[in-house]
């Protein structure tokens, strides 16, 4: 059989690279640009950056302790991260793509959901339009749990509008699935479950499909699926909860009004994306086809994605206004996933097939630039910055130095660092054998470390910030055998920055 040399009416025409035509189908190109986002994205920090940012260094030290919930939030972060390193057998790189692999999934669902609501080349555009939205650029380079939630967000209201829609038990069960996915990687992601709620109960069909018994069968899995979590909360005493409405207290610089203008900030990148689409196609002279689309009070996936985005942030700003407290920016990330084909839906009235091939390479060219940027912004800090980022610090010599300090001393391999999450964890952050860390001196925050197991195995107790706070906690396990400072330059740093440890060690029992 001759194979087909005629391209697809489905293909879109990219232009030619190296003299070679250049095809590809809707799903090609959001395959493509999601392939670039986890390449160049992965590349940066782990070509760049000497040790993790703190999120990810919380998250590695929390991995093998395998707990539902630390004292921050639930710890689905931690799973993922305590995974990658135990299949890589390293740390920070691992770290890095796992971030892009959420991202890029990310992508994969807002198409999918997009494909559901709107002809598939709208739904293309607006997942081509991500890369303008600032969460999806450096930001994401830090796996934390705002990135975590990024995907499961997505794929709650991917999965909800099929279950609506098919009315099969398979997508009731999937909702339920990621729902609980949601809780425990964040609480604060029940705001999405209250505007799911919100838009099943005030959508025709929405209602019909809760006269059957399938979303009464997938909430009774979800309360079933969330019963651990509930439990490991109420062990500690709803700890997360005071630290997230600690950290609402602590946002004094974004009230409800600047926590908006963020959001707006940071889709400036996407209305650029929307505006050099538009001059090229305009300047190329192509003329759009179609009627022209107009927004309808009664559109259902409008009002759908209103839902899943607009109404969370509106939730968020009221609760703020009404409590009086703070608003972290990075808390609308997950929410600004369907921006883009919001705006598909609202604010392109004239879209053709001839915008999807400078859109495009649009996005393709923010995909570079952005990284680049970002790798001369890091440079230039690390130059002539009086004092250096963490993310200058040098990881792996510390932890090995700080290791050999222990074994020096000891003759035994270090199982347990206490200190600050940072000095701690840098110490502490291996590929193998990694050991526990103990917040402060505190035992609380490392379950299953019991001060029986300190006095067995010793600590090393390292200090950063002049806090002696590890010190004071652990002073009735005696006094160190040793104690001393080792410090270590800053490389690429100006004028010799350096970095102090000061350290004590109380030795394993006899």
């Amino acid at each position: 059989m001759r194979a087909r040399t005629d391209p697809s009416p489905a293909d879109i025409d990219l232009g030619t690279i190296g003299g070679r035509p250049l095809r590809l189908t809707l799903t090609g190109m959001i395959a493509a640009a999601a392939a670039l986002q986890v390449v160049v994205w992965s590349l940066a920090p782990a070509l760049l950056y000497s040790a993790p940012p703190l999120d990810v260094v919380e998250g590695y030290v929390h991995g093998p302790n395998w707990v539902l919930t630390t004292l921050k939030h639930p710890a689905l972060p931690s799973w993922v991260l305590e995974v990658s390193r135990r299949l890589t057998g390293a740390v920070g790189w691992p770290a890095y793509v796992v971030s892009q692999l959420f991202v890029a999934a990310t992508f994969a669902l807002v198409y999918a959901l997009g494909r559901q609501l709107m002809p598939p080349e709208r739904a293309a555009a607006g997942t081509l339009l991500l890369p303008g939205v600032v969460y999806f650029a450096w930001p994401s380079i830090e796996f934390n749990h705002n990135v975590a939630l990024m995907p499961l967000w997505a794929g709650l209201f991917y999965c909800l509008w099929r279950a609506v829609e098919t009315e099969r038990q398979i997508w009731w069960i999937g909702t339920s699935l990621v729902a609980a996915a949601m809780m425990y990687t964040k609480l604060s992601s029940g705001l999405a479950l209250v505007a799911a709620a919100g838009w099943l109960v005030s959508d025709v069909k929405g209602r019909h499909a809760l006269t059957r018994p399938a979303p009464w069968l997938a909430a009774s899995l979800f309360v079933a699926l969330i019963i651990p979590l509930y439990l490991s909360l109420r062990a500690s005493n709803f700890a997360p909860l005071a630290y997230a409405a600690s950290r609402a207290e602590a946002a004094t610089n974004s009230g409800p009004i600047l926590f908006v203008l963020a959001q707006g900030l940071a889709l400036l990148g996407l209305f650029a994306l929307l505006g050099v689409t538009t001059l090229v196609v305009r300047r190329a002279g192509a003329a759009p086809i179609g009627a022209p689309f107009t927004l309808a009070a009664s559109d259902r996936s409008v009002r759908y994605l209103l839902a899943a985005s607009a109404a969370p942030l509106l939730l968020v700003v009221l609760l703020a206004t009404v409590s009086g407290a703070g608003l972290r920016t990075s808390w609308g990330a997950a929410m600004l996933s369907f921006a883009g084909l919001l705006v598909m839906t609202i604010a392109g009235p004239r879209f053709t097939r001839a915008h999807l091939r400078p859109l495009f390479w649009s996005s393709i060219g923010l995909l570079i630039i952005v990284p680049l940027v970002f790798s001369i912004v890091h440079v230039a800090r690390g130059t002539f910055e009086p004092r250096p980022s963490r993310a200058h610090w040098p990881r792996a010599e510390i932890s090995r130095a700080m290791h050999a300090v222990w074994t020096a001393e000891t003759g035994r391999p270090l199982r347990h660092v206490a200190g600050q999450f940072w000095g701690a964890g840098l110490v502490a952050l291996s590929g193998r054998n990694m050991p526990a860390v103990i917040v402060d001196g505190d035992l609380a925050s490392s379950p299953g470390i019991s001060r029986d197991d300190l006095k067995r195995d010793g600590v090393l107790i390292v200090e950063t910030t002049g806090s002696m706070a590890a010190t004071q906690a652990l002073a009735k396990l005696g006094p160190p055998s040793k104690s001393g400072q080792t410090t270590f330059l800053i490389p690429g740093a100006r004028r010799g920055q350096s970095v102090t440890f000061t350290w004590a060690i109380i030795p394993p029992a006899p």
